[in-house]
């Protein structure tokens, strides 16, 4: 994934500026948190739970 998006990005921070790119990128990060913050469950959370911590459950 990062390797396959590093061209594209490049090219959209050379367009756009890095300022811009790294404002957006915060915004975009600040609202997946806030989805994160009021979800009820987290898709994946079954799987994820074994993988990451099979001793806490």
């Amino acid at each position: 994934m990062y390797a396959g998006l590093q061209i594209p990005v490049g090219l959209l921070v050379d367009r756009f500026g890095s300022r811009a790119m790294i404002a957006g990128g915060a915004v975009l990060m600040g609202l997946g948190q806030l989805q994160l913050a009021f979800a009820e469950t987290i898709p994946g959370e079954s799987w994820a739970g074994s993988w990451w911590a099979p001793a806490m459950q």
